[in-house]
């Protein structure tokens, strides 16, 4: 029978078996395809799940209908929910195989995990190639207990424009103070920065150029700085005035110099020591003493008089005669404190505007409650906030979180300034101020420095000395005012002494005494006998001079115990007859049992050439003939070999600046080939090195040996700057400042010894400045760079 010509009895759906709401995979569904008439088709049911939307025009509705005009493709809910650790995916899947997520498309991808322990994370994947794994880069966090993390930058619309809301870097960079003096953090004012900016230190402060002070009236007589002007108008004139008219005190019972009151001097003031007197620590006067009487109510140090007590007395023992209008024995009533217009303690009635303090809030006691109390108990007088979206007015505040607080309380201004500084490591703060900051006095003074308008100095303040006869308000420094006496004439003091004094054998043995007499007259030739004696702590020194005749040396012996040590020999011995011949000096030392040590300086008159031996290298010194255009030459040599040379000087006629003047330092090989070492100019003052400077850095030498941290973030707190030198100015250079490095990389700062110069005094009147191993930064730049070629490599990585 053909297959068409089967009728089946089909039953309805209700009289077959449940399936028990589940369907396996391995069902199959029976459809009809285009409705009734159609074919029927068997589909299995994950197939038909999985491919029922795949090519649809109208989007999955479940439990709501969708707008008419949704395109397909789109899936409407009332919700949606998930197994625990439940995530949803765009252009992405999950792949089986490899176990790991995978590209459904070319273009970047998007993920939306909620993770049962890490909270809410969003992730998104770079733009690649389809069927690639992608690697999921974290943009958001939420942690189940409300903290939020953003992985890349959060960039917000606006500055705030109210006080609760977020502040942009940009808006921290306008308003706040970013870095002072190169310094970030909690900063302080150094004296540095004074000097840097043209002040001086409030203790001891060396001014340059021609300071200037206000002139104090010709009356003044203070610690006030005293000008050129005042000491010429005023010192000089007095100190005239003085020599002129008034005879100075030479002598005081006898004695000059330093003199000292002492008992003896009362004693032989009052008739010769028969008036007893009264020391001035606790006397104990006789007789009748009297003293002034102080006027009445004095309390102080003053003598009380027999008539001051009296007076007293009577005044405390007078009384009082009436008390309002009532004598006798008078007691205080509530009359008298309303009358004087007080508050009775019980039921007073106030007047005026009567005040009272704050109580706590949440106060519930009998104490007073004020209008600034029931004000913030009731909200400010019936305003309140909702719970739900308040709108705040005013100014209104909150406290300011913890540091890294990552929650849902209400985050301050001073908690999101604190966030912006610990990140962008800012200026917090200037001496306790923050936002717009202007340098005050009162900065520099807390910093030791001196201030413009009458600075009080401390210490020992210098200034240059202004150049005689000076008439201006410039400072006088203490040689300006002694050059100002002495041009006027006349000695002040000698030796402690003034008035008529008369030279004497104490004065000449105070100044390296004792001394010898002339003999054979005044303007005669000075004669000595051989030996003359200098006592020593041990044994004696005898000093004589050998004959003068030409061709014989003029000695001068030193010996202990009559033992020779050394002898100075001025002349060899030979007969001069021209060059130097005959006039070589030499300075020979002797042995304990007297034998002679020749040759252990010679230096000869003609060409200044010096020579200095020992028993083994033999050091010369050289200079060549003529001053301009001839070179000091310092030379060493070992068994006659030329080994090193030390050029003061390089040969060649000086013409300003360098030329003629350059120092070398010259090695030679064994086959005596020179080579330069390295050299120097002395204008422009710079060192040039042949070859290059090895510094030991073998890991034996080493210890403790660790990686360099945050080398990228070092350096770009670094700043490199252009500058002239006050040593040399015009001169532009590029470098680093000292101070600034210290506080990022102290490890490459180091103190330089105190410098003799002059211009460097004034600007370091320590005596020590700061200077930077260059080279050491060498390593921290390496590991910068490596950090960057990380950071690159990961970003190339992204956008693969």
């Amino acid at each position: 029978m053909p297959a068409d010509d089967l009728v089946l009895n089909v039953r309805q759906i209700a009289g077959y078996p449940s399936a028990n709401g589940v369907a396996l995979a391995t069902d199959d569904v029976l459809l009809q395809r285009g409705g009734l008439g159609g074919p029927y088709l068997a589909i299995a049911a994950e197939n038909l799940v999985g491919t029922a939307m795949q090519t649809a025009v109208t989007p999955l509705q479940v439990g709501m209908l969708a707008p008419p005009d949704a395109s397909g493709g789109q899936m409407f809910a009332q919700g949606m929910s998930t197994a625990m650790g439940g995530f949803w995916h765009q252009n992405a899947y999950f792949n089986a195989p490899q176990g790991e997520p995978y590209r459904i498309a070319n273009g970047p991808a998007a993920v939306l995990d909620g993770d049962p322990t890490l909270g809410w994370r969003f992730y998104w994947g770079a733009a690649g190639g389809a069927l690639t794994p992608i690697d999921w880069m974290m943009q958001l966090f939420i942690s189940p207990t409300g903290y939020l993390t953003v992985g890349e930058q959060v960039l917000l619309a606006r500055d705030p424009n109210a006080p609760m809301e977020a502040a942009t870097a940009g808006w921290v960079q306008a308003n706040t103070v970013t870095s002072f003096m190169g310094r970030t953090g909690a900063v302080n004012l150094w004296i540095n920065d004074i000097l840097a900016a043209g002040g001086a230190p409030l203790f001891s402060p060396v001014f340059g150029g021609c300071p200037r002070a206000p002139t104090p009236d010709e009356s003044s007589n203070s610690s006030r700085i005293a000008t050129t002007a005042f000491v010429q108008r005023n010192a000089v004139i007095y100190i005239q005035n003085l020599l002129d008219c008034h005879p100075f005190v030479f002598t005081f019972n006898g004695r000059s110099g330093e003199v000292v009151l002492t008992d003896a001097d009362i004693e032989a003031a009052l008739s010769g020591g028969t008036i007893a007197y009264a020391p001035l620590a606790s006397p104990n006067f006789s007789g009748v003493p009297t003293a002034p009487t102080p006027p009445p109510t004095s309390s102080d140090g003053q003598i009380a008089t027999t008539a001051f007590v009296m007076n007293a007395v009577t005044d405390s023992t007078t009384g009082v005669v009436t008390f309002n209008g009532r004598s006798g024995v008078v007691v205080l009533n509530a009359a008298d404190l309303t009358a004087a217009g007080g508050a009775i303690l019980a039921s007073p009635a106030f007047t005026g505007v009567p005040t009272a303090p704050t109580a706590a809030p949440g106060n519930n006691s009998t104490q007073i409650a004020t209008t600034a109390y029931v004000m913030a108990a009731t909200g400010g007088g019936g305003s309140f906030a909702p719970l739900n979206s308040p709108a705040f007015t005013g100014v209104p505040t909150a406290p300011t979180a913890a540091t890294a607080t990552n929650t849902t309380q209400l985050a301050t201004t001073a908690f999101v300034m604190n966030e912006i500084n610990a990140v962008n490591a800012g200026v917090v703060s200037f001496n306790g101020r923050t936002g717009v900051v202007n340098l005050i006095a009162n900065d520099i003074s807390a910093a030791g420095g001196a201030i413009l308008a009458s600075p009080a100095f401390t210490g020992v303040p210098t200034a240059p000395t202004a150049a005689p006869a000076t008439n201006s308000t410039q400072i006088a420094t203490t040689a300006y005012v002694t050059s100002a006496i002495s041009a006027i004439g006349g000695v002040s003091t000698f030796n402690g002494r003034q008035g008529a004094v008369v030279l004497t054998t104490a004065d000449l043995n105070t100044v390296g005494g004792p001394f010898l007499p002339l003999v054979g007259g005044s303007t005669g030739p000075l004669t000595v006998s051989s030996p003359f004696t200098v006592s020593a702590s041990t044994g004696s020194v005898n000093l004589y001079m050998g004959a003068a005749a030409s061709g014989q040396p003029r000695n001068l012996n030193a010996s202990l115990n009559g033992v020779l040590r050394w002898t100075m020999q001025l002349g060899n011995g030979a007969p001069e007859s021209g060059g130097n011949v005959g006039s070589d000096f030499s300075l020979v030392s002797f042995a304990d049992n007297g034998t002679t040590q020749l040759g252990s300086l010679v230096v000869t008159r003609a060409n200044v050439n010096v020579g200095l031996s020992s028993n083994s290298p033999t050091v010369t010194l050289n200079k060549n003939s003529g001053t301009n255009g001839g070179s000091i030459l310092i030379g060493g040599q070992t068994a006659g070999a030329q080994r090193w040379s030390l050029f003061l000087g390089n040969g060649g006629t000086e013409s300003g600046n360098s030329a003629g003047s350059i120092y070398a330092l010259q090695s030679f090989t064994d086959q005596q080939v020179v080579q330069t070492c390295c050299s120097a100019t002395r204008n422009p003052n710079q060192m040039a090195f042949t070859n290059a400077i090895v510094n030991g850095s073998d890991a034996r030498m080493k210890e403790n040996i660790r990686p360099i941290a945050d080398a990228l973030a070092k350096v770009m707190a670094l700043r490199g700057v252009t500058f002239n030198r006050i040593t040399r100015p015009g001169h532009d250079e590029i470098g680093l400042i000292a101070q600034e490095v210290r506080e990022v990389v102290p490890e490459v700062v180091e103190e330089m010894p105190p410098l003799d110069d002059a211009i460097l005094r004034r600007a370091a009147p320590s005596g020590v400045l700061l200077g930077i191993s260059y080279g050491e930064l060498t390593a921290l730049l390496i590991e910068a760079i490596k950090g960057l070629a990380t950071k690159l490599e990961a970003v190339e990585a992204r956008m693969t």
